[in-house]
């Protein structure tokens, strides 16, 4: 077993006899023997070979999940799990490889479906301590991930909100350039109405003067004429 702190990892070959397996017996016994030196690559090999001669050894298949386990190869290790689930008729090895299935699943971080292949393997053996064991570190591994998943989505949607709202305050270029364009044409009415105003003023005040003048003239054209007529007579 590895990482037994975290969960547990069956790692057993399973073992038949020369008569239900005369084929790929041979591979069978040398991919052992290769396993338990670690050299998981060549038992690999062995195991592939023995399923040549015997497509359907649910001893083969779970042995060759074991080494692709080993060599971190998690998606090919569930997939020939998965069929000793499929083909085989024995509970008890069904069990083992929905256990090493949820190992896999542990391995990539997708608690839900580790926590699924666990519940699967107590149906089938019960009194799996082990299994059990895993299904409740998984069962925490998933909750915090969830909990991670929700602040994660809390942040982005608050993170989203705060440009929006900034969006909304920041000012609308269009409508500026439409402000100031108002504000211009008010100023070129004022300055408008302030230059008749003005011009009225300059009419009126030249008016004023000319009338004031016009009547100074005709003073002086009386007194004129009067100092004339007392002269003359």
């Amino acid at each position: 077993m590895i990482m037994k702190k975290l969960f547990s990892i069956i790692i057993a070959l399973l073992v038949v006899s020369t008569a239900s397996a005369q084929k790929e017996y041979p591979n069978l016994s040398k991919g052992k023997k290769l396993y338990e030196k670690e050299n998981y690559t060549d038992a690999e090999i062995q195991y592939r070979n023995a399923l040549l001669k015997n497509q359907k050894s649910d001893v083969a298949m779970f042995n060759l999940g074991n080494s692709l386990f080993r060599q971190q190869k998690y998606d090919e290790a569930c997939k020939e799990f998965q069929n000793v689930v499929a083909l085989s008729k024995d509970d008890k090895v069904k069990a083992e490889a929905l256990h090493n299935m949820g190992n896999c699943f542990m391995q990539k971080n997708d608690f839900q479906q580790a926590v699924n292949a666990y519940k699967s393997a107590l149906k089938l053996n019960p009194n799996d301590n082990e299994t059990r064991y895993n299904l409740a570190y998984a069962n925490t591994m998933l909750k915090q991930q969830q909990q991670q998943q929700q602040q994660n989505q809390q942040n982005q949607d608050d993170k989203q909100n705060m440009n929006k709202n900034d969006d909304q305050n920041k000012p609308d270029p269009q409508e500026n350039q439409q402000q100031e364009k108002q504000q211009m044409q008010n100023i070129e009415k004022d300055d408008s109405e302030m230059t008749d105003e003005n011009a009225k003023q300059i009419l009126d005040a030249f008016a004023n003067d000319e009338k004031q003048t016009q009547e100074k003239v005709n003073r002086n054209r009386t007194s004129n004429s009067r100092k004339n007529i007392d002269k003359d007579w």
